[in-house]
């Protein structure tokens, strides 16, 4: 053996993966400079989601030293927004708001343009929210009992709403197959339309986050008749859980986090992630997250990567277990 030769070549790679260490650092502590940071949402503005990417980008930029920007993007059930991330600069500056659309298209369109798995990282998880169900003004329905007791005894009757690849759409498609419901399900790419309409009485029940809903349960313009969470909700303490209501296991619960494209390097993704964590513990966000139903339970960037795996495979076989795909197009 040339030792000679060995020793030079390990010097050579102690040297490549000291270069690489220094890099990683200074592009940390230069990151994220002057350039501004964007966070792409991928449903219209003045939705629950919307709410919460615009609560969280304030503190979560104050932590960062950048200024974060909200962009609307909506289409194509999140996936307009999420191609945009997908295929932009590793750099950090575009982040994307992340929701059940993330692993649940995957299982429901017949094509991708991106791959959740290979083609994003997370910055990690922002926490979960909860969904109620919600009907209509004018329904002879004042509960979950009623609700299955009408629905049932009306088949084809009644529709069901909801934003497009959301886990409140998701979650009234599985509520309709467990309780053996025949409801008219009608996609929406929107949240603002999709509540118009229910006020309005063109559709007659939806599942929204407990947070956008409460100001139109206050005031009696629609009514909660459940929640899909394992809990009650603060939000809603007299309202029961359908697991309550029903004696039957039912449970959908939504989640927020922010994710990059895959190519980030670990130094930026840590860095973001710590100004995340941060932002998080903020007692006046966590207050305001409360506030629109959200139950602050950061993760990890590896920690919420593994989650995503999962999850991806879970939905992929709740897909062909209920026949979740080819659900039609949205309003």
């Amino acid at each position: 053996m040339n030792v000679g030769k060995w020793q030079r070549t390990l010097g050579g790679a102690g040297v490549t993966l000291a270069l690489l260490a220094t890099g990683q650092v200074t592009m940390a502590e230069e990151y994220p400079g002057s350039q501004p940071v964007r966070l792409i949402v991928g449903s219209t503005p003045g939705g629950g989601g919307d709410s919460v990417a615009r609560l969280v980008a304030e503190s979560f930029g104050k932590h960062l030293g950048a200024s974060v920007t909200v962009e609307n993007r909506p289409g194509a059930g999140g996936n307009i927004a999420t191609t945009m991330v997908a295929r932009s600069n590793p750099d950090g500056h575009t982040l994307y708001f992340a929701y059940p659309s993330l692993v649940i298209n995957p299982a429901i369109m017949p094509s991708m343009p991106f791959d959740t798995k290979k083609e994003l990282r997370s910055i990690g998880k922002i926490g979960n929210n909860q969904s109620v169900l919600l009907a209509r003004p004018g329904l002879p329905i004042q509960n979950f009992k009623e609700f299955l007791k009408e629905t049932k005894a009306n088949p084809g009757k009644y529709s069901f709403a909801g934003l497009q690849s959301s886990s409140q759409y998701i979650a009234g498609l599985l509520l309709a197959q467990q309780f053996g419901l025949d409801l008219l399900n009608v996609p929406y790419k929107g949240n603002a339309g999709a509540m118009n309409d229910l006020i309005g009485g063109q559709v007659d029940f939806i599942f929204n986050t407990v947070g956008v809903s409460q100001p139109f349960v206050e005031k009696g313009t629609l009514k909660a008749l459940a929640v899909a969470g394992k809990n009650r909700t603060a939000l809603f303490p007299d309202v029961p859980t359908i697991s309550e209501a029903s004696g039957q296991d039912f449970v959908a619960e939504g989640w927020y986090a922010i994710v990059v494209p895959v190519g980030t390097p670990d130094a930026i993704v840590d860095k973001a992630s710590e100004a995340l964590k941060a932002a998080l513990v903020e007692p006046t966000v966590v207050q305001k997250l409360t506030a629109l139903g959200v139950d602050v339970d950061y993760q990890t960037p590896k920690q919420f990567d593994a989650f995503v795996a999962t999850e991806v495979d879970r939905w992929s076989e709740v897909a062909q277990r209920v026949n979740l795909s080819g659900q039609g197009a949205a309003k």
